[in-house]
């Protein structure tokens, strides 16, 4: 692969162990980077998986960073950015592994409740920052985090992580190529009751769509095992 993946954990265990189960059948577990929490179980799965884990103070922006930082000495051409809750298909895989340019997101994603096993279609911002990618599967090329001095993120900020990225990756004057998952491949992203953005508020949210009975079985059945495995 060109990619390592960056990560950060916190709490979740379950979730946490079907993402490393998920990833490391596609990455080596070297060349997975993860920040994680002291005290929330998420160390003993990390060393079962062989990644490379190390537990920082449970603070965003720094978190990001520092597992951004953690990816540096790796030989791999980009960085992929991946929440320990996200999954994606064989073809979003294998349009990472060949992607070249400098910086791509995508504009849709995909959102499972693991309590109930709903799931609904998001399709991206709307109003003023209509355009951005989600932050699920950023993939940023080794020479921009460099030149960010492997920064990416706004130390202390708890939220607007990917409006930060965004903001920094135009200072610097890096364009993000942004597509949506029809062309290139599904990626989905885990809810439970830990999350930050609450599964209540993401399902009535404007530019989501149910997705119906059947779907899975029908488009995706190997990435709905791996979220429930």
């Amino acid at each position: 692969m060109s990619v390592a993946v960056v990560t950060a954990a916190w709490k979740r265990p379950e979730v946490f162990r079907a993402f490393l189960r998920h990833v490391t059948r596609i990455i080596p577990p070297s060349e997975v980077f993860c920040a994680g929490s002291p005290d929330d179980g998420c160390d003993t799965i990390a060393n079962k998986f062989g990644i490379v884990y190390e537990r920082v103070p449970n603070e965003m922006g720094a978190k990001w960073n520092h597992a951004t930082m953690m990816s540096r000495d790796s030989e791999a051409t980009h960085r992929l950015f991946l929440g320990s809750d996200d999954f994606m298909d064989d073809r979003l895989w294998s349009f990472a592994d060949q992607y070249t340019a400098e910086h791509f997101g995508l504009r849709d994603c995909l959102i499972y409740h693991k309590e109930t096993g709903r799931a609904v279609h998001w399709r991206g911002y709307i109003g003023k920052r209509e355009g951005e990618p989600v932050g699920a599967g950023k993939i940023i090329a080794a020479s921009v985090l460099d030149r960010l001095h492997w920064q990416p993120f706004v130390a202390g900020r708890t939220r607007t992580l990917d409006n930060d990225m965004q903001r920094k990756m135009i200072e610097l004057g890096v364009t993000v190529e942004v597509r949506p998952m029809r062309e290139v491949g599904l990626l989905v992203d885990v809810k439970t009751g830990d999350n930050l953005t609450s599964w209540n508020r993401l399902r009535s949210d404007r530019p989501s769509k149910t997705i119906p009975p059947g779907w899975w079985e029908a488009n995706a059945p190997d990435l709905l095992n791996d979220i429930r495995s």
